[in-house]
């Protein structure tokens, strides 16, 4: 339907909107990015920008994605955040934790700076700074401590985990002993457990 009606208007912005959205959420990544290059060609808005910038992650074309993030953080802070996940996506680590950290500064809403701090100390942890690491995975824990079940479970296992692992990996056996018993009674499946465990 929409590609015939397109084919009738073929610069139709808001068809060519929804048939951007719709080959992403059909899995056709590819299609989208196209469409969505069009669509921003068309009329370079936020909102088409956005959609480009998501079909682009979507398609493992993270760089990309990333830049057109930061530009649209300019606009909207937010887009920080999904700029640095773009960046750690391309495992660009230095740079996804610097946009990240500013990320941080611009934001309010604890669950998403929750979010923000357990994708920093995988970062920190990837880079092999398990002080950073732990820095940061304690103060998302902090944080979590008073919104309960804000996180999904598994993020809250990622998180449980990444704090367990890093205080082992600084040191402090003591610390760990707490998160890494919720990160196992956290995890649903036996093999989940023993993948973790090994």
């Amino acid at each position: 339907y929409l590609a015939q009606a397109r084919s009738l208007a073929p610069e139709d912005e808001s068809l060519l909107r929804e048939q951007a959205i719709l080959a992403g959420l059909e899995g056709n990544h590819s299609e989208a990015v196209r469409l969505g290059r069009l669509l921003a060609k068309l009329q370079p808005t936020p909102e088409n920008t956005t959609i480009l910038a998501n079909s682009l992650f979507l398609s493992a074309q993270y760089q990309e994605a990333a830049r057109l993030y930061a530009e649209l953080s300019v606009q909207d802070p937010q887009m920080l955040y999904k700029a640095g996940l773009s960046l750690a996506s391309a495992h660009l680590d230095k740079q996804a934790a610097d946009t990240l950290e500013a990320f941080l500064r611009t934001n309010d809403n604890t669950t998403l700076k929750a979010e923000t701090l357990l994708a920093l100390g995988n970062i920190y942890s990837n880079q092999g700074d398990a002080a950073q690491g732990y820095r940061a995975f304690r103060e998302a824990s902090a944080l979590m401590s008073g919104l309960a079940s804000a996180l999904p479970r598994a993020a809250q296992a990622q998180l449980a985990l990444g704090l367990g692992l890093s205080a082992m990996a600084i040191g402090k056996p003591a610390e760990a002993v707490e998160p890494l018993h919720q990160a196992l009674e956290l995890l649903d499946s036996p093999r989940e457990k023993v993948k973790t465990l090994m």
